[in-house]
C-alpha cells in the first residue's frame, strides 16, 4: 500500500489525536520547526491552478501541551500558498525575504505597530524524501517529466508563512470614519515601506487591505507581499509587467505602458479600491 506522502498528501499538515489540524513551520531564519494548531480557516483557494492561497488562523502549540483547549494562546495568521519564483516583469518573487526586511527596518517606529504583517516564521515547506530534505517545488514535483513540458509549467514553490496579527476584512468596517482611519494607516505604511525599505507593493486590493479592531478604534494593515518589488529593480525595467488584481490596476499598468512604475501606480489603485467600496 502507498504512504499518504507518495499519494500527494501534505506531511506537514497533520490531523492529530486532539481532533484538530496540526501545521509544521519551518523558519529559514532561525533554522527551527515550529508546531501550530489551526483554530479556523480564514480563506480558501477559488480555483485549481495560480497561487492557491489558504490561510488559517491558529495559535503556536506549548511543547507540554496535552490539551485541544488552548484559547488564550496569541492568534496568528498561517498563509500557505504556491508563489512564483520571477513576476511577469522578471522581478524576484520573495514574500518571506520582504517581510523580514520590513520587520527589522520598521522595529523601532511604533507608530506603525500592526499596520504591517509581522513575520514571525516562514520559508519554503520541506519535505522529507527518502533519506533527504527538499523543497516543495513545482519543479520538484515534475522532475520526471520531459523538459518540454516543464518548461510550460511556470515555477512556483510551496510557501508557509506565520505573521500577526489577525486582520479583518475592510468590507466588516462599520463606518465611513473607520474607513478613512484604515486608509490613512494604509498609506502611511506604503510610505514608510517605500522610503525606509525600498519596496513597492505594486497589488493593492481590496482584499490586501485589513483592519485590526482594539479599545481605542480600528487601525489599518497592508498585507500581501506576493507582487512587491524594489524601487531600484522597477526603475530599471525596461518593459514593466502588468501586475496586480485587475479591477484595481492603474491605467498605465493596463496598458503595458513603458512608463516606470511609482508610488503613483499604488496611489491610483487605492481611489479604485474606494471606488468598488462606494458601489459594492
Amino acid at each position: 500500500m502507498c504512504k499518504n506522502r507518495q499519494l500527494g498528501y501534505d506531511p506537514t499538515i497533520r490531523y492529530s489525536d486532539l481532533k484538530n489540524w496540526e501545521i509544521d513551520v519551518y523558519d529559514s531564519e532561525t533554522q527551527l520547526t515550529r508546531l501550530y494548531v489551526c483554530e479556523s480557516i480564514r480563506c480558501n483557494p477559488h480555483s485549481t491552478f495560480g497561487r492557491h492561497t489558504r490561510c488559517f488562523v491558529a495559535y503556536e502549540k506549548p511543547a507540554d501541551s496535552t490539551s485541544a483547549n488552548n484559547g488564550d494562546m496569541p492568534k496568528v495568521l498561517i498563509k500557505d500558498a504556491w508563489a512564483q519564483t520571477l513576476g511577469p516583469d522578471g522581478h524576484v518573487c520573495d514574500e518571506v525575504a520582504y517581510l523580514r526586511e520590513i520587520r527589522d527596518t520598521l522595529a523601532d517606529d511604533h507608530t506603525l505597530d500592526n499596520m504591517y504583517p509581522r513575520l514571525q516564521a516562514g520559508c519554503v515547506v520541506q519535505i522529507k524524501c527518502s533519506d533527504s530534505v527538499v523543497d516543495d517545488t513545482t519543479q520538484y514535483i515534475l522532475m520526471h517529466i520531459d523538459t518540454n513540458t516543464q518548461a510550460k509549467v511556470p515555477v512556483r514553490v510551496y510557501k508557509r508563512l506565520v505573521m500577526s496579527p489577525v486582520g479583518e476584512p475592510i468590507h466588516d468596517l462599520k463606518s465611513i470614519d473607520e474607513l478613512i482611519v484604515v486608509v490613512g494607516d494604509v498609506m502611511a505604511a506604503h510610505s514608510a515601506i517605500v522610503k525606509r525599505c525600498g519596496l513597492l507593493h505594486r497589488d493593492l486590493s481590496d482584499n490586501n487591505i485589513m483592519f485590526c479592531r482594539n479599545a481605542d478604534g480600528v487601525k489599518g494593515m497592508l498585507i500581501d507581499f506576493d507582487n512587491a518589488c524594489r524601487v531600484t529593480d522597477v526603475q530599471n525595467m525596461e518593459q514593466p509587467g502588468c501586475v496586480g488584481t485587475l479591477p484595481f490596476m492603474s491605467i498605465g499598468n493596463l496598458e503595458h505602458s513603458k512608463v516606470k512604475q511609482t508610488v503613483l501606480d499604488d496611489w491610483e489603485s487605492l481611489v479604485y479600491i474606494l471606488c468598488w467600496i462606494g458601489t459594492f
